[in-house]
């Protein structure tokens, strides 16, 4: 019954999201050359359930599908498991269900990126240097780290930033499942309060890695966009020194 609850408002959401993008003229008209095609979109999609929803910056809808997929995905797997283990036919319906809303969701979600793709002009982040928006979004930025870690930095051209957030959250990930492993098979509490530990750095670690990746899309290219320059010159005989700020 939860499942189906998830379902209908999912897709009423998405519905109603989708009839409403032909009015909604608040936000930046992007290059169309710079915007994922539908063919680039379903795609993505396909391969995880976000990234077509993502290229076209529609982050809440992303979030959704995300979160929804992921949840029932897992799920799913986490009953198979318990299948195996203790071969229990309710778990292996439990899988099956699961599984069934899963593949909806990731569907609903190829139909909603491809709906919005056909026939409409691109909106969302990659518009004008000087519109009333920044080039690279702060909150798609932030959700990307969310999802995968340094993604965001990725999108934001910090190439090194990117290497190094997924090198400190891979390497704080294993020493959680180095010393979770050891706990479990000494049953020593030097490990787990080690654990407990390297969960508190990972924490902290992701808390600065997205909120970096969302400072740096505010500030992306900001030199480019503010310029001073000083220049001197001569006008009816007398010497002028000019000013000029560019926004």
């Amino acid at each position: 019954m939860a499942q189906l609850k998830f379902i209908f408002i999912l897709f009423t959401l998405s519905v109603s999201s989708i009839w409403a993008q032909d009015e909604d003229k608040n936000l930046t008209v992007a290059d169309s050359s710079t915007f994922a095609t539908a063919n680039e979109v379903i795609i993505r999609s396909i391969i995880v359930p976000c990234l077509g929803q993502i290229a076209q910056e529609n982050l809440w809808k992303a979030t959704l599908f995300y979160g929804g997929a992921a949840t029932f995905y897992y799920k799913s797997f986490s009953s198979y498991l318990s299948y195996k283990k203790y071969n229990l036919p309710a778990d292996l319906n439990a899988a099956k269900t699961n599984l069934s809303v899963a593949g909806f969701i990731h569907i609903l979600n190829i139909l909603d990126a491809y709906s919005s793709s056909v026939g409409k002009k691109p909106q969302g982040w990659n518009g004008a240097l000087f519109s009333d928006k920044p080039v690279k979004s702060p909150w798609g930025a932030t959700l990307r780290s969310a999802i995968f870690p340094g993604w965001g930095q990725f999108y934001n051209e910090s190439y090194v930033k990117s290497a190094v957030y997924f090198g400190l959250v891979s390497y704080v990930s294993y020493k959680i499942y180095q010393n979770k492993t050891d706990f479990a098979e000494t049953g020593e509490k030097t490990f787990e309060d080690q654990r407990s530990r390297y969960s508190w750095y990972l924490g902290l670690t992701y808390l600065l890695m997205l909120a970096d990746a969302h400072v740096d899309a505010h500030l992306f290219e900001f030199d480019k966009a503010v310029k001073l320059a000083v220049s001197p010159g001569v006008q009816k005989k007398t010497i002028m020194v000019s000013l000029t700020l560019s926004f």
